[in-house]
């Protein structure tokens, strides 16, 4: 890390039923709390999910 900048990373909320990323998640380092979860994660894969639940740069 450093003190010289700041990662800011805009999320949205998941839809009901959809998995959920924290901070980390939003990175790439995602964590399930268990295998159903991780299904959800596999169906549409991680890319696809974190970019559905970031906030697109352009309108």
């Amino acid at each position: 890390m450093t003190d010289s900048w700041l990662c800011v990373i805009p999320r949205r909320r998941a839809a009901p039923g959809s998995p959920i990323a924290n901070g980390a998640g939003m990175m790439g380092a995602v964590w399930v709390r268990d295998p159903e979860e991780r299904r959800m994660w596999d169906t549409l894969g991680p890319s696809a999910q974190l970019s559905q639940q970031g906030i697109p740069i352009s309108p």
